[in-house]
């Protein structure tokens, strides 16, 4: 059934102020598959029934997948989860929505959720070079741009009390983030984020407490 993919942990992850993910799958019926990509993922509509008994608040789009189907169906996957009371970051109709911060507030905080992905200017097919990156003109996700980070981590710094950062990053099948990671974090907490949340590698990596 539909439901099955969470209905044992769902009612855990519920149970959270808030609950986050990295969805990497639009949610859609629209669009093409991406020309060249061997793995185009793309979930029956249903889906957002498994995503409600998880209780999500708020997912990042920004990854290697929300483009699988091309912008009609990432444009979807966006009105379906906001229509689902779903808050959507990392991903827009252009890189202005795109680099947007989702704001949540639970027991009288503010909180702010920014997410970019480090494989945004990834393409797969030389006759349609569709990129994921999103730009003033074309739907997509933020791409990781550290001065763009900061600019948008100090946009939002004064209106919320915590900022959590969302970075879709890192080399697969690896146990351990590079130094590289680790010291562009670091960059990132100095400027005002309080939580980096980074995914990618499909492995468990370990947790840090900087500053």
């Amino acid at each position: 059934g539909a439901d099955y993919s969470l209905k044992f942990l769902g009612p855990d992850l519920a149970e959270g102020d808030i609950t986050f993910a990295n969805l990497e799958s639009p949610i859609a019926e629209s669009g093409q598959p991406l020309p060249g990509k061997q793995i185009c993922l793309r979930a029956s509509p249903n889906a957002l029934e498994s995503l409600k008994l998880g209780g999500f608040d708020v997912v990042s789009l920004a990854n290697n997948h929300a483009l699988d189907y091309d912008s009609p169906a990432l444009l979807e996957t966006m009105e379906r989860l906001t229509g689902s009371g779903i808050k959507v970051t990392g991903a827009g109709a252009d890189i202005t929505q795109a680099r947007q911060p989702a704001i949540i507030e639970r027991n009288g905080l503010r909180i702010a959720f920014l997410a970019y992905s480090d494989l945004a200017d990834v393409y797969f097919s030389h006759k349609y070079p569709r990129a994921h990156r999103a730009t003033k003109d074309l739907p997509g996700v933020a791409p990781l741009v550290l001065n763009d980070m900061l600019a948008d981590i100090r946009a939002v710094r004064q209106q919320v009390d915590l900022v959590a950062v969302s970075l879709h990053w890192g080399v697969e099948y690896t146990d351990q983030p590079s130094k590289a990671q680790r010291e562009m974090a670091y960059r990132l907490v100095d400027e005002g984020a309080d939580l980096i949340l980074g995914h990618h590698p499909h492995w468990l990596q370990g947790l840090e407490v900087y500053q």
